[in-house]
């Protein structure tokens, strides 16, 4: 076996366990995805053979990356915003799964351990949280809030291959994982990601068969009908101004005004901003209150916009527009019987607009696990593309 097949061998392997522990843990990951990469590097050295990939999407990764630079240079506190940058290395997953899943099986390997593993962590979650007594679902992670995003990308991922590409075992299969991801989230009691599945479903539902809209309401009324008063409590809070979570989310978004006045243009920096917020609040604000407390805002956005200024924010929206598209024109690419890639494809995209409309509620794009998970469900989307075009070059010649 020469060395180049030994060293294809270890890295689709080694992406193996870093996408199983992309789900399990942040210590796992980043040691899983420290191992690829050096042995990526090393293919790459030692065979003199590239497997970077263009995506089409170099420009808009770097408008955003340079504009948080230039948010940090001119920051509030430099130091702490250039420590803050190491995230955006995550986007170096996509070209990883872009450069090195070269296959189908591998796409399905891919696919099924996300599938599995977030079934088995959500089982672990459920069997271990003291629910009864009203605890909150957050699986290993340490806040309830991440699990949520990361589950608001796997179900919907979950959830298109049982409505769109499975059959038979498999789609029970599928549909036993979906049931324990289900309860796990939903005793989570996250908001932010339920609206966010419900946008991803309503994406599929758009895209792909109006009648999912039907089907959505249907289900929605029973899980309501069967919910324990816990959950249907959350539910029905969903549009309550009054709740405290969503009070200091309106205390933190009205404050945020007068900071975007003070810093229009490149923003205070990916800093903490609980000390910056205390100083904008009004007179006689009680600085106590949760919402002075947290060092981030709850929505991407205004995050954005507050870090990284005007520059960041319309970079920001450039990217996630840029991302969205490719991965649709990826998805029309598939030919109609390819059911199955055709089910992972569109439900990458809607697992990325979940990711999204969650981030509406939430700092997710701070928080680096459900990050690492979208970036791969991305990477896997463009693979994907890559891999039908490759088939369709292989038939013709």
């Amino acid at each position: 076996m020469t060395s180049h097949i030994i060293f294809l061998r270890i890295l689709e392997y080694l992406l193996y366990i870093f996408t199983a522990f992309s789900i399990i843990s942040i210590a796992g990951t980043q040691i899983s995805l420290g191992l690829v990469i050096i042995v990526w590097l090393a293919y790459m050295i030692v065979t003199r053979r590239m497997l970077i990939r263009n995506t089409g999407l170099e420009l808009a990764f770097a408008a955003f990356i340079v504009t948080c630079i230039i948010a940090t240079i001119f920051s509030l506190h430099p130091h702490a915003s250039f420590i803050n940058l190491k995230n955006l290395l995550l986007i170096s997953v996509v070209y990883l799964i872009v450069g090195n899943v070269t296959n189908r099986q591998m796409v399905v390997r891919l696919v099924n351990i996300i599938v599995a593993v977030s079934a088995i962590v959500a089982l672990i979650g459920v069997l271990t949280t003291n629910i009864s007594a009203g605890d909150r679902v957050s699986a290993f992670h340490s806040v309830t809030m991440t699990w949520g995003a990361m589950s608001t990308i796997f179900m919907l991922l979950t959830a298109s291959l049982i409505i769109f590409g499975a059959s038979g075992k498999q789609r029970v299969w599928y549909s036993i994982a979906f049931v324990i991801q289900l309860i796990a989230v939903l005793f989570s009691l996250v908001r932010g990601s339920w609206i966010g599945f419900m946008a991803g479903i309503m994406l599929l539902a758009f895209i792909k068969s109006k009648k999912l809209i039907a089907g959505m309401v249907v289900f929605v009324i029973i899980l309501f009908a069967l919910a324990p008063a816990p959950i249907k409590t959350r539910i029905l809070s969903i549009t309550d101004l009054n709740v405290n979570s969503t009070h200091v989310r309106l205390v933190q978004w009205k404050n945020s005004i007068n900071i975007f006045k003070d810093h229009p243009i490149t923003g205070v920096g990916w800093i903490d901003l609980g000390e910056l917020h205390r100083s904008y609040a009004p007179p006689g604000a009680d600085l106590s209150y949760h919402a002075y407390q947290i060092g981030h805002f709850h929505n991407n956005f205004i995050m954005f916009i507050i870090c990284f200024g005007l520059l960041g924010f319309g970079a920001g929206c450039y990217m996630i527009y840029r991302i969205a598209r490719l991965q649709y024109l990826t998805y029309r690419k598939i030919p109609p019987d390819d059911q199955w890639m055709s089910a992972v494809s569109i439900g990458a995209l809607a697992a990325f607009v979940g990711f999204w409309v969650n981030g509406l509620f939430d700092w997710t794009f701070g928080d680096a696990e459900p990050v690492t998970l979208l970036w791969l469900v991305v990477g896997l989307s463009l693979a994907i593309g890559n891999i039908i075009i490759s088939e369709r070059e292989q038939v013709k010649e």
